[in-house]
């Protein structure tokens, strides 16, 4: 049975009457998802259509039905008109969204010919408008023009419908540009036609098309491309990751979109790669959806206690917000490898092709800047090395089997691009030529946009040589960029100091890479796949 039946057959076994709270929780029987405001909605439909008689009883709404009895509810008794009457597949389309969970917040009486949106009502979080359109009937509905035929034929009136509808949702979407637009019709040959020639136009301009069945059924033949995902800027990589991230936060979560920091806001209130600042009284930073595991939540507050301490650089929206940002994939990476010590020495050796026998430490136990075993955003004090603001996305620091030790610094890249500031030489002087970096070869890899590389390389040497405080070096370094496998700016910066300084080590590893290497321990499988499932595009991901 709809909703429908279910209401009239409750208000038939009491003919005292039911409120909408008490249709609703009746309703939840059957139909777990209904709500108060669905109750509410139905009733009101029901009283349009001459079925239900809506009372104030003391303060209250009471729902009885008109005439005593049980009522046979088809759609064309809804109506009292024959389907496909606009009316009926308005009532099936408020159906569909009450059994979807929405609130229906309105609609329009279209028996009494109500102005306005015909539907509008909130899903998983956003708010829809919904244009519906019927099929036209070959005679008059207007009583004094019974038994007249019309002149229009119902297949070219049918096309002036659709494009009525068509006109009416380009007003609404540029009304609310980021609310989801639909258009719903009857489910006819001629109608699916229409909407086939333009198809792709409507995705476009961000109008969905919903085909609704006598029996109900909805068919969503249309679907549109989400205003909070179209950002004029993107690149096909971000536009892809940033629907990626979208359906990450959407049906993973289950979180509406969020707004995008200040300086945007104006121009995108919402976008989809954003996370809520707060859902249900929560806060993002609180619940910590923008991170992968419990351990890299625990592990990004505490150390996000040691950053304010040291000046570290973890700006809130991207830690917290923002899926696309590279931070919250950093910080997700060292929690987790940090609660599994063993797995992370199995996966460091498996990506070094060094026999690492442990996660070491460097520094002192009572030293903000110490390394211990793999952190996120560390940094030297900068006076100690390079004076700038310098750091690294990830660190860890190595004990090898033979008793030697070796750093591993790491620019993590998701779709964010490298720094285009220039390194000046003269400022990088002495540890340009500490490491053995001529001017040749500087001018050569700052000229293919491999400076923010280089710099980290320099800091990487740096700390190679002299330890935090100058108190100590260690044995080995490497130098890592951390990105995307089709990430072709990453190739570019690691394989150009890499042939312009051959005497320092770089790598080029991928997230695919990383996974894979992580995989194989059994403690962090789980991890992996949801990381997966996160972070890899189906391209990405080889069997």
């Amino acid at each position: 049975m709809s909703q429908r039946e279910d209401i009239l057959r409750f208000l038939a076994e009491q003919p005292g009457g039911l409120t909408d709270a008490q249709l609703a929780a009746e309703l939840q029987r059957t139909h777990p998802k209904a709500v108060h405001q669905t109750a509410n909605a139905l009733c009101r439909a029901l009283a349009a259509d001459g079925f239900v008689v809506r009372e104030a009883v003391d303060g209250l709404i009471v729902n009885r039905l008109a005439v005593a009895g049980p009522v046979v509810l088809s759609v064309d008794v809804v109506s009292s008109r024959p389907w496909p009457w606009e009316g009926a597949v308005q009532g099936l389309v408020v159906d569909r969204l009450a059994d979807l969970g929405a609130r229906i917040e309105s609609q329009v009486d279209t028996a009494r010919r109500e102005r306005g949106t015909d539907v509008v009502a909130v899903l998983g979080g956003r708010r829809m408008h919904v244009e519906v359109k019927g099929w036209p009937s070959q005679e008059y509905a207007d009583p004094r023009r019974a038994g007249e035929t019309k002149r229009t034929s119902p297949t070219l009136q049918a096309a002036h419908w659709f494009a009525g509808a068509v006109s009416s949702a380009m007003k609404l979407r540029h009304a609310h540009p980021h609310d989801r637009v639909v258009v719903a019709l009857p489910d006819i040959p001629r109608y699916r036609a229409l909407h086939r020639e333009r198809a792709e136009p409507l995705r476009r301009l961000g109008v969905e098309v919903w085909l609704v069945s006598e029996s109900g059924v909805v068919e969503e033949v249309g679907t549109a491309e989400l205003p909070d995902l179209v950002v004029g800027t993107d690149n096909p990589t971000q536009r892809r990751h940033r629907a990626h991230q979208s359906w990450w936060r959407r049906d993973v979560l289950g979180l509406p979109a969020g707004s995008p920091p200040e300086r945007v806001r104006e121009r995108y209130p919402a976008l989809g790669n954003y996370l809520p600042e707060s859902r249900d009284g929560q806060a993002a930073a609180t619940a910590g959806w923008n991170l992968m595991s419990d351990a890299a939540r625990t592990y990004t507050r505490n150390r996000l206690v040691v950053l304010g301490r040291t000046g570290g650089l973890a700006e809130p929206d991207r830690l917290w917000r923002n899926m696309l940002s590279s931070q919250p994939l950093a910080f997700s990476i060292a929690g987790e490898l940090r609660s599994h010590r063993d797995a992370a020495v199995d996966t460091f050796a498996e990506l070094t092709g060094w026999p690492v026998a442990a996660l070491d430490t460097l520094g002192e136990p009572d030293d903000d800047h110490r390394l211990d075993g793999i952190e996120a955003e560390w940094s030297p004090p900068r006076e100690h090395h390079t004076g700038d603001r310098s750091g690294f996305d990830l660190a860890a620091v190595l004990r090898l089997d033979d008793g030697t030790r070796a750093l591993v610094s790491i620019e993590v890249k998701y779709v964010d691009s490298f720094s285009a500031a220039p390194l000046v030489p003269s400022r990088y002087a002495r540890h340009l030529a500490a490491t053995g970096i001529g001017p040749g070869a500087v001018s050569t890899i700052v000229g293919a946009g491999g400076s923010q590389f280089l710099r980290s390389v320099l800091l990487t040497e740096s700390v190679r040589r002299t330890g935090i405080r100058g108190e100590t070096r260690l044995d080995h370094a490497l130098s890592v960029v951390l990105a995307r496998a089709d990430d072709l700016t990453a190739d570019a910066a690691v394989r150009v100091v890499s042939k312009q300084a051959p005497q320092v080590r770089t790598a080029r590893w991928s997230h695919f890479d990383l996974l894979q290497a992580a995989g194989r321990h059994s403690k962090l499988a789980e991890w992996v796949r949801q990381m997966q499932r996160r972070y890899l595009v189906p391209s990405e991901v080889v069997s």
